[in-house]
């Protein structure tokens, strides 16, 4: 083979490396193009759906009722009047809401609903026998208070009886005590085997929320717990 076929064999061999390299290039460009368009297109689906979702939440705050069922409703309403029977506070509304619901899907102390949990004796102090406010509480319906208390407990009540645990403030369901230390003559034995909650900013002196953390009950109830108990 004389030298310039030889020069002419590897200028074609090299003009066709560098065509592959240059289609090889255009090629993954155009995948980058199709990966980016993809990524637009799936977060102008999520903005799509975020839009939706605050819509529909912005319906729902303006409905006491819209999209729950008869049994959501009455556990939302037994909610709210225990959370209007322990304080004024909208922050700590639906903390106490949220211990609620944490006694309801553990099934603590046997109870089931937010009626059994909130009637179960010496639990809930406006609801103990004997009480003279037990029954004020317990018949408490939106004519009784201001509409403004009303609207900020049953909304507090709402989130955290029908919202999915991850987002509740109080996720883990072991945390299901509080106390107004003070209105205690004393400390209650439980305390000892409980962990204070710390909640920063959103804590006032006048309540303090316990998680179990000492006893095998919670831990063993959390094991069975898969999902939410819904309401009966």
């Amino acid at each position: 083979m004389t030298d310039e076929i030889k020069r002419r064999v590897m200028y074609w061999i090299i003009i066709c490396l560098l065509t592959l390299a240059l289609a090889a290039s255009f090629w993954e460009g155009f995948n980058r193009l199709q990966e980016k368009n993809r990524t637009i297109d799936s977060l102008k689906t999520v903005q799509e759906r975020v839009v939706e979702d605050r819509d529909r939440y912005k319906r729902l705050a303006n409905s006491n009722t819209e999209g729950l069922s008869n049994a959501e409703e009455r556990e939302v309403l037994w909610a709210t009047r225990a959370v209007l029977s322990e304080t004024n506070n909208p922050r700590e509304m639906l903390l106490i809401a949220n211990v609620i619901r944490n006694r309801v899907d553990l099934g603590y102390r046997g109870r089931e609903t937010a009626k059994e949990v909130i009637l179960d004796p010496y639990q809930f102090s406006a609801f103990n026998p004997g009480r003279e406010m037990r029954w004020r509480y317990i018949n408490m319906e939106p004519k009784h208070v201001s509409s403004e208390r009303w609207e900020e407990a049953w909304t507090a009540a709402r989130y955290a009886m029908t919202a999915p645990r991850e987002v509740l403030p109080f996720d883990n369901p072991c945390v299901n005590h509080f106390v107004h230390p003070g209105g205690l003559a004393g400390t209650p034995n439980w305390m000892y085997e409980m962990e204070q909650v710390r909640l920063g900013s959103i804590q006032r002196p006048e309540i303090v929320f316990f998680r179990q953390n000492r006893t095998e009950v919670c831990q063993t109830e959390m094991s069975t717990l898969a999902a939410p108990t819904p309401p009966r």
